[in-house]
């Protein structure tokens, strides 16, 4: 029997397009070096708010069809009123007569002191230039160069003025940041797998509504039944409300039908702070989550699903600050999460090393300006990274001034081992396939299934248990009960302890 790993399967779920709002929003699957063929195919549009004294309309439309769209330099390319009044500016610098922006550019030439108007025509005199240039200098004459020039140059600086303060509100604005660092997020995750790492990776893009997203994982829970993911990434962050906390739930039992394991940020208002740099504010992490107002929390975590919820924290750096922006843009710590199981995947041909911090590391992060540059939102000393560990909240680790992000541990919400759900995750979708595609080869259930399991772990660089076993049971409307059992590899469960799981053939 000829077993191959079949591709690693990632879904993510955010504010890829915040303003496409339903219940049902497209599903769309690329292979991770294919990251603008799933631009394009979602293509979000943003009608961004600025104010009429920088555009007459009172907004601006931005739509993103690849990556390099995000750049500041193709925002104003792309955006028709900002091509306009960019075009506007080269008209005057290339000779236009300044007088004709109110018939050819209208909407810029509300926005712009025009100067007066020169008299021109084909057949003055060289007299008539003259008299014309004196009464400039009578009347205007702060400078010395000729009128076109002298409006050109006054033109040229209000244009820029105004592209500039568009470009700072474009990258200011909150649903544009928000959804450009779900994208650079992806970006980040798929920068970590190169052309011929094996097994493949399959990303399944899924934009998250505004409001309540429940109704998406109902969906996604009946399609993606027969093709359930291996990893799943929710870009959305995790508060204490009780909304929030039904989503999270909701969450926590779609990743336990998929049986799949579901990375998910902790936002800062969940510890009852505005932003992280309160965080110091917060005194012991533990015993805040005791609290009576964490009740719902405390339930989720005893539940048999919270071994398939991580919860993460710490935006990551995924591109420079631009000169427009104020403050760094973050992406969400559940990307980082994806992008270390990819390069562990890249590295090692499995998604299980990801804590690995000796051989798996997100590099060459860009860093936040000042005197402790950093790659990520928040850097955590040993003590508070020990305290969101034992909440069962997974950390991202870097150091000061280095260029590289990392995890120093494997934690479920319930404080399991998220390597061996991870195996799990692969194992039992490994033998989902192999029912739909090779289950003529299956003749010994017991047998058989046992040899192919042995392949598939071996495939995964992991040794072959010796007390691998496969009992079946009666055959029940054509489908098999199976008790698996086996003591999984020290890499995904220390302890040595036999481990047993049930499964339908």
């Amino acid at each position: 029997m000829h077993i191959e790993i079949p591709p690693f399967s990632i879904l993510a779920l955010g504010p890829f397009s915040p303003e496409l709002d339903t219940e049902r929003p497209p599903v769309v699957t690329v292979n991770s070096l294919s990251l603008n063929d799933a631009v394009a195919a979602i293509s979000p549009t943003l009608n961004i708010p600025v104010d009429k004294n920088l555009c007459p309309d009172g907004n601006i439309a931005i739509t993103i069809k690849k990556m390099a769209d995000f750049r500041p330099k193709n925002i104003s390319k792309n955006t028709l009123f900002i091509k306009e009044i960019l075009e506007a500016k080269a008209y005057v610098k290339n000779g236009g007569n300044p007088a004709d922006l109110e018939i050819k550019y209208p909407r810029t030439a509300q926005l712009i002191t025009i100067p007066a108007a020169t008299r021109s025509g084909k057949s003055e005199s060289k007299a008539s230039a003259i008299d014309d240039i004196m009464s400039m200098v009578d009347t205007d004459a702060n400078e010395t160069s000729s009128p076109i020039s002298c409006g050109s140059s006054s033109i040229g600086d209000q244009i820029d003025t105004i592209h500039d303060k568009l470009l700072q509100t474009v990258f200011a604005d909150p649903n544009f940041r928000m959804m450009e660092g779900t994208w650079r997020g992806a970006e980040l995750l798929t920068r970590q797998i190169p052309s011929g790492t094996e097994p493949t990776v399959n990303l399944t893009l899924v934009p998250l509504p505004k409001g309540d997203c429940i109704p998406v994982f109902d969906m996604l829970e009946s399609e993606l039944a027969d093709t359930p993911p291996d990893l799943i990434l929710v870009d959305k962050q995790i508060i204490n409300t009780p909304r929030a906390m039904a989503e999270l739930e909701r969450i926590m039992t779609f990743a336990e039908t998929m049986l799949a394991p579901a990375a998910v940020p902790i936002g800062p208002k969940f510890l009852e702070i505005s932003n992280w740099k309160e965080l110091k504010s917060v005194r012991f992490i533990p015993s805040l989550l005791e609290g009576a107002e964490y009740g719902r929390w405390k339930t989720l975590r005893t539940q048999s699903g919270a071994g398939w919820i991580v919860p993460c924290v710490s935006g990551i750096m995924t591109r420079p600050k631009h000169q427009s922006e104020s403050t760094p843009l973050w992406s969400s710590s559940a990307w980082a999460i994806g992008a270390l199981c990819g390069k562990s995947i890249a590295t090692h041909g499995r998604p299980t090393r990801f804590s690995d911090r000796g051989s798996v590391r997100i590099e060459d992060l860009p860093l936040t300006e000042g005197p402790a540059p950093a790659p990520l939102e928040i850097m955590l000393d040993s003590e508070r990274r020990t305290d969101f560990k034992q909440v069962g909240i997974l950390p991202l680790v870097a150091a000061p001034g280095k260029d590289q992000a990392f995890v120093t541990t494997s934690i479920t919400m319930d404080g399991g081992p998220l390597n061996f759900r991870m195996f799990l995750s692969q194992l039992t979708g490994f033998i989902i396939r192999l029912s739909e595609t090779h289950s003529a080869e299956i003749v010994d259930i017991e047998i058989d299934l046992a040899k192919a399991i042995s392949l598939f772990m071996q495939a995964l660089g992991f040794s072959v248990p010796s007390d691998l076993k496969i009992t079946a049971g009666e055959n029940t409307n054509g489908s098999v009960p199976l008790e698996i059992t086996f003591t999984p590899d020290s890499e995904i469960l220390t302890g040595g302890q036999p481990f047993t799981f049930g499964f339908n053939w």
